[in-house]
Formats: structure tokens, sequence, C-alpha cells
């Protein structure tokens, strides 16, 4: 008898430190907004956003160039 109770006492410790745990990973996955919202949608005006807090400097910061090579380099 003793023996019965023991498995359904170490049986409901189980599921509860399962609920637990799952409990805590519900709460870490839920949106908080820790980090503050988006600047906007368009990729070039986070970069512009991003840089100026962190690398202040005139204006544009992010420059959208592109050079085409050809095998000889010129």
């Amino acid at each position: 008898m003793i023996e019965k109770v023991h498995k359904q006492v170490v049986h409901w410790g189980r599921f509860v430190w399962l609920a637990a745990l799952f409990s805590a990973m519900l709460a870490a996955c839920t949106n908080g907004g820790s980090i503050g919202p988006r600047p906007a949608q368009d990729l070039i005006t986070v970069v512009e956003a991003y840089l100026q807090k962190y690398q202040p400097g005139p204006l544009p910061r992010l420059f959208q160039t592109t050079y085409l090579y050809d095998r000889n380099g010129t």
C-alpha cells in the first residue's frame, strides 16, 4: 500500500514539474516587447536608424552602390 502511494506521489510530482516547465517555456515565448518597436518596414530605413544611433556622422550613412568588374578587374 505504501509503495502504491509513493508511486502516485512521484507521478504527480513529475506532472507538476512538467506543467511548471511548460508554463515557463510559454511565458518565455510570448511577445513582451522588451527590444522595442521596429523603426520601419523598409530595410533601408531600419539600417539608417541603426547607423544613426551607433555610428554618428553625416547623412546618409548607408550607400547603395554596385561595382561590376570583369575577370581582369577593370
